[in-house]
């Protein structure tokens, strides 16, 4: 929406309501993943960084979505093989 003057009257409300509806109805999914992170990250596993701890969680969830369970998932042998780069 514009007035006459070609500005927005509105710009900084509609910017916090935008900022507003992003947020999470609940903190079910930031509980969720704590509790994942706890089963990955435990006290024998106390010394592993966040960028180990980020990639381990995000392969966790990408293979939840693909409906593939851990313990049936194989790695292939080309995953270990070095990249050219």
């Amino acid at each position: 929406m514009k007035d006459a003057s070609e500005t927005n009257p509105f710009e900084e409300l509609c910017t916090l309501a935008m900022q507003l509806l992003v947020l999470p109805w609940s903190n079910a999914d930031v509980e969720r993943l704590f509790s994942q992170m706890n089963l990955v990250k435990t006290k024998l596993r106390n010394r592993m960084g966040s960028k180990l701890l980020d990639s381990i969680l995000t392969i966790k969830s990408g293979l939840r979505r693909q409906n593939i369970h851990l313990s049936y998932f194989v790695v292939s042998f080309s995953c270990f093989k070095k990249s050219s780069t």
